[in-house]
């Protein structure tokens, strides 16, 4: 699949979540639950874990499961390495990123300390971004809501 079709693709669920007659909190909070999941590392389980989670608090599952696909091959550097920088920000170490191979494979020396930082990090960086997300379906939802009101 090409990026372009990806991003289509993913543009028509974003579209379909808010055109859904369904309440903007409801929307906003499975948005926010669908790119917290989808940010966590959980190893391909985050559309089950979506869904179940959303079924539980009863949020808006298709928002859920468009937001997940935010965390996709193409972001998830850029996830990874700003999780790290906040992880090691938190604990107070030291992180600079490698600049050459072999600084790259000394990182692996350290994994186990690494991999605190970065989920330390995840978990901040996820929190995050979920609620900047949440509000901006909200907002979106809203909108789209007082929209659709008027016309009709």
């Amino acid at each position: 699949m090409n990026v372009w079709r990806f991003c289509k693709k993913w543009a028509r669920k974003i579209k379909e979540a808010f055109l859904q007659h369904d309440s903007p909190s409801r929307i906003a909070y499975g948005a926010a639950l669908g790119i917290f999941i989808g940010i966590l590392p959980t190893m391909g389980l985050g559309i089950f874990i979506a869904l179940f989670i959303a079924g539980i608090i009863r949020v808006n599952r298709l928002a859920s499961i468009a937001a997940i696909s935010f965390a996709n091959p193409i972001t998830a550097p850029f996830i990874i390495g700003i999780s790290v920088w906040i992880g090691s920000y938190v604990t107070g170490a030291s992180f600079t990123p490698p600049s050459n191979l072999a600084e790259f494979l000394n990182l692996f020396i350290d994994w186990d300390v690494l991999l605190v930082r970065y989920l330390i990090g995840n978990i901040i960086f996820a929190t995050g971004v979920g609620i900047c997300f949440g509000l901006a379906a909200y907002a979106i939802a809203s909108t789209t809501q007082f929209i659709r009101n008027k016309k009709g």
